[in-house]
């Protein structure tokens, strides 16, 4: 089975448009980082991107073109689609594209100076725990 799943942000607002059928479709890119090898990660240039361009059709875009934005955290699984084109140029190229069929967003907690979590709410007792 051809799967991936992928966490990361959104690098522009998702774009839609509608097939000659009456298909929605939507379309955007999500930004993949990780830190480079040997490096603190404490700057910038300690880190790449790797691009994922994702599409999504029909409920699932309607979805997303309504609710996800620039910048958002999301978690996106779908099937990777390959098709090989020629470039303006002349040269063979291979473009990958991500056929969406889940996306969640993430939350991400902010740490505070103290190494705890900020906004995370009023402080509860430890025997008002459930479990």
């Amino acid at each position: 089975m051809n799967t991936i799943t992928v966490i990361g942000n959104i690098g522009k607002d998702p774009e839609s448009r509608v097939t000659t059928k009456g298909t929605p479709v939507v379309t955007f890119s999500v930004a993949d980082n990780k830190k480079l090898p040997g490096t603190s990660g404490k700057s910038k240039e300690d880190w790449t991107s790797q691009w994922w361009y994702c599409t999504a059709f029909k409920e699932l875009a309607e979805a997303i073109i309504q609710d996800v934005r620039r910048g958002d955290r999301v978690e996106v699984t779908g099937k990777i689609d390959m098709h090989e084109y020629t470039a303006k140029d002349g040269t063979q190229k291979v473009a990958y594209n991500l056929l969406v069929n889940r996306i969640a967003k993430v939350v991400r907690p902010v740490r505070a100076n103290n190494g705890g979590f900020n906004n995370m709410g009023s402080e509860v007792a430890d025997e008002e725990i459930p479990f």
